[in-house]
């Protein structure tokens, strides 16, 4: 177990963190998030925890929904959000403080690749909705 010393927490592991949600949208298939993806999300992002990683994945079996909210968080409805909170993770003084500078910087590229990994998903996509049986209603995943 990593210490965590004021002012000085480990920098997030962003490669593989990133490189997860990157193959949920590859594969559109949410049981491609890992643990630690998962944590950082529900953590950083604006989410929550859904119980656990089983949980959240039950909640957000449609991809196109997931890419909108990891830039939106949970609850939100702008689509910047989550790149102002990766702001203020390393403009906030007392952040830097509390945590240091490289964990902030390594949460805030966490985040900003994260988000430039759903609007990607989003850019290549778009959601069509289907009635499949009256009053039923499925969205589609379309290729730009």
């Amino acid at each position: 177990m990593v210490k965590c010393q004021q002012g000085n927490w480990a920098p997030v592991d962003s490669k593989n963190i990133v490189a997860s949600v990157r193959r949920v949208f590859e594969s559109q298939d949410i049981t491609k998030l890992s643990k630690k993806a998962y944590e950082f999300i529900t953590g950083q992002m604006g989410f929550i925890a859904h119980y656990s990683l089983p949980g959240f994945q039950n909640t957000y079996p449609d991809i196109a929904e997931f890419a909108e909210k990891l830039q939106s968080s949970e609850y939100g409805h702008s689509k910047d959000y989550n790149l102002g909170e990766a702001d203020r993770f390393e403009a906030d003084s007392d952040f830097q403080k509390w945590y240091g500078e490289a964990y902030n910087k390594s949460k805030a590229k966490a985040i900003r690749r994260i988000v430039a990994e759903a609007r990607k998903f989003e850019a290549k996509y778009r959601v069509e909705e289907k009635t499949v049986l009256v009053p039923h209603k499925i969205r589609v995943l379309v290729a730009r």
